[in-house]
């Protein structure tokens, strides 16, 4: 009886560290498929892009168009200017006339939009409220040491692809770094 009961332990543990190393491989597989995924995300552009340039307080459309030529990128510009940072009351009207632009994308059979924006912080939570879960969304910033717009973030189908890819590296999460580096 001792021995079925040392047997049966021995084919637990190893059904364990089967289990284990399994998993193990399954998470790496998922993983190398999602990097493959995300740098290829980074690299396509859609058949029909447009760079969306909204500038509140002032136009943004000409250092687009000048980061859009050095990357040699060739895509319409949809700009959408507002003079001063407007008034708390003002910003719905703003994002219904976002709301209208992005329905003329959808219209013209937009496949990926590049957005250049200069604002509030509170219109650009609602700026991605409006553009969440559609075509992917690459999501510029402007760096202001370079002077010149740099890829932050890919929204794509409801998920931050980019945030999919870092958290983890090193306990660390992309907002964390992104605070820090401030």
């Amino acid at each position: 009886m001792q021995q079925l009961g040392e047997i049966l332990s021995w084919l637990a543990n190893i059904i364990q560290i089967g289990a284990f190393v399994f998993t193990i491989w399954i998470l790496w597989r998922t993983r190398r498929q999602l990097q493959r995924h995300l740098q290829h995300a980074r690299q396509q552009q859609g058949k029909a892009p447009v760079a969306l340039a909204v500038g509140i307080g002032g136009g943004i459309e000409g250092a687009v168009r000048q980061y859009l030529s050095s990357r040699g990128l060739q895509m319409d510009i949809v700009p959408y200017t507002r003079e001063g940072w407007g008034a708390r009351d003002d910003f719905y009207n703003i994002l219904r006339d976002l709301l209208r632009i992005k329905q003329q994308l959808i219209d013209n059979s937009v496949t990926e939009v590049h957005l250049f924006y200069r604002g509030p912080v509170t219109l650009a939570l609602g700026l991605g409220a409006i553009f969440d879960d559609w075509v992917p969304v690459r999501i510029y910033e402007l760096d202001k040491k370079a002077g010149e717009y740099e890829l932050n973030l890919i929204l794509g189908k409801g998920a931050v692809l980019e945030l999919i890819d870092e958290i983890g590296k090193e306990g660390e999460t992309v907002l964390a770094r992104h605070l820090v580096d401030r």
